[in-house]
């Protein structure tokens, strides 16, 4: 029966990281059919062999991640098409060590594979990223300057203090430094490669809108919200002006190299743990 769940999952997130990259959004009925296939397993299996801890099991990790993807979703991390995929595997794990270790996965994986598509994404549009970089930094600059004195100073510690407390200084310092350096970076990289102005008639369930959007002075859509409707898109067709939205990062890939490496590193990653 985990074979048939693992195969449902490599499946459903295989087909779903495809429409991700092509289209930066995930078809509801990928979602669906995924999250659907893990329950109805589930429940047939526990038909058949009348244990429904089988089940419970499934709808307790769906729960759980639920609840962490909705958090995600909730500070604009993840999109909807993410939260889905995160319920369906959470239905596959269940409430057990898997979904510990997946956890532990998807952070590794995600932090990875952010970095290399923020990479990807600012060589290749490295002219407009050099110029945003530029200005970025320079709004920065104090707090950058600050952490960089910081870190020498730590460093020249070790000549005057005792070597623990010098290297715990210095490692504060360096990380402080990294977390500086990697905001002015992906600042830059949102401002300008994830920024992009469409027409409403090219707005997708789920965009992300940068300003507020209103019509004859009523307010039809805006930032606050997470994602827009379809309701407000229908409300929006008349809209004449760009609308500017802000492009996710298509993240299912990352989830699905984070399942595949549950199913080779489980074993492992609990020796280590």
């Amino acid at each position: 029966m985990d074979l048939v769940l693992n195969l449902l999952a490599i499946t459903a997130l295989f087909a779903g990281s495809v429409t991700d990259f092509r289209k930066h959004e995930v078809p509801y009925w990928i979602s669906y059919s995924f999250l659907a296939g893990a329950i109805g397993i589930r429940l047939l299996n526990s038909i058949f062999t009348s244990n429904f801890s089988y089940l419970l099991d499934g709808l307790l990790g769906l729960a759980v991640f639920f609840c962490a993807a909705y958090l995600m979703y909730k500070s604009s991390q993840w999109g909807g098409g993410d939260v889905s995929a995160a319920m369906g595997i959470g239905a596959v794990t269940g409430l057990n060590s898997s979904a510990f270790v997946f956890f532990i996965l998807l952070i590794f994986v995600g932090a990875v594979y952010g970095i290399i598509w923020s990479v990807y994404l600012a060589m290749r549009n490295k002219r407009i990223f050099a110029g945003t970089f530029r200005k970025e930094f320079m709004k920065s600059k104090s707090i950058f300057v600050f952490a960089s004195v910081f870190l020498v100073i730590s460093l020249l510690s070790f000549a005057a203090i005792e070597f623990a407390f010098a290297f715990l200084l210095s490692g504060l310092a360096l990380l402080f430094l990294i977390a500086v350096s990697s905001y002015i970076f992906v600042k830059s990289v949102e401002k300008s490669c994830l920024i992009k102005k469409v027409k409403a008639s090219q707005l997708t369930e789920g965009d992300w809108i940068i300003d507020e959007i209103r019509m004859k002075g009523k307010l039809i859509a805006s930032p606050k919200y997470h994602g827009i409707t379809m309701k407000q898109i229908n409300a929006l067709k008349n809209y004449r002006g760009k609308i500017q939205i802000k492009l996710g990062i298509p993240f299912l890939p990352a989830f699905l190299i984070a399942y595949v490496a549950l199913i080779f590193l489980k074993e492992f990653i609990l020796t280590l743990v």
